[in-house]
């Protein structure tokens, strides 16, 4: 007579591999990172400046706040985040949170910070966000720094976020001419 053990035994172990792949999707495990490289002739970063805590609360909310100045129409062009320091360090850091700017209101620009950047070779990744297999941002830079290391035999000192259109995002490193 069976007790039913060996089918909650078998229940288990389907279980538990469904929550791994889950786990493994999400992570962004399956998903390839394409590393590509361009240049680029600059452009001027308009935004909010931010010190401090790279996982915190404060910062998340500086998007939302861009966000928001955006839709108002007071700021135009892409949402991008500029790191002064590696985005994965659990340090504090330097940020410049705003918008590659597109025409944005002389008067209003000077209520922001502005940052201008020549002319670079930009190394890279495209995510197209919401499809099953995301790569996780941090597999990315990961992917972007060893590009950089084995081609360039050097690091990169600033990394540039942004999002050129709905539901893309462009992980990419700043190399000096």
């Amino acid at each position: 007579m069976s007790t039913g053990f060996g089918n909650q035994k078998w229940l288990f172990i389907l279980l538990g591999f469904i929550s791994f792949g889950i786990v493994a999707i999400l992570s962004g495990v399956f998903a390839d990172v394409v590393v590509k490289e361009q240049k680029s002739e600059g452009w001027t970063i308009i935004g909010i400046e931010y010190n401090g805590d790279l996982n915190s609360k404060n910062f998340i909310h500086l998007y939302d706040s861009i966000i928001q100045e955006k839709e108002e129409g007071k700021l135009k062009g892409e949402l991008a985040v500029l790191f002064f320091s590696h985005p994965k360090d659990e340090k504090k850091g330097k940020a410049l949170v705003g918008v590659i700017d597109k025409g944005t209101d002389k008067e209003i620009k000077k209520s922001f910070v502005n940052y201008q950047q020549g002319p670079y070779k930009e190394v890279y990744s495209e995510i197209n966000l919401g499809e099953l297999f995301t790569p996780n941002p941090n597999n990315v830079i990961e992917e972007i720094d060893s590009y950089i290391l084995k081609n360039y035999e050097t690091t990169s000192e600033k990394y540039l976020e942004y999002y050129p259109k709905n539901g893309v995002v462009i992980q990419s490193a700043i190399l000096q001419n």
